[in-house]
């Protein structure tokens, strides 16, 4: 999809590094398998994902330059891992070529979902 939008730059696997964390929680609130970091709740304090000052997230850009990103561990539904690998990926080629799209997407707090790319 990147191409689509006539990105270039950051374009090829070898331009990350990912992170995979041992996941805080392997379930969501429905009990469907879900693996999930917990992270500090931040802008998103008070919020329906505020889970007492922390939320739970798929992934997290942990560096723009180098591209690098965190995603959770899976030991099933290898598909979903997929889309989060995809979904933090997205974030990084906005940043390095589309910065006014970046900017509008980065923080899901203010709304907007995955995929951003289409």
């Amino acid at each position: 999809m990147a191409r689509n939008n006539r990105y270039s730059r950051r374009l090829n696997f070898t331009d990350y590094t990912i992170y995979i964390g041992k996941a805080d929680r392997t379930n969501d609130g429905d009990g469907n398998y879900s693996p999930a970091i917990a992270i500090g709740s931040a802008q998103y304090a008070g919020t329906v994902f505020d889970k007492g000052g922390y939320i739970y997230v798929a992934g997290m850009v942990l560096s723009n330059e180098p591209c690098a990103f965190l995603v959770p561990e899976h030991s099933k539904n290898f598909n979903s891992l997929s889309d989060y690998v995809r979904y933090e990926g997205e974030h990084l080629v906005l940043y390095h070529n589309d910065r006014r799209r970046y900017s509008a997407t980065a923080d899901h707090s203010k709304g907007g979902s995955h995929p951003i790319l289409q």
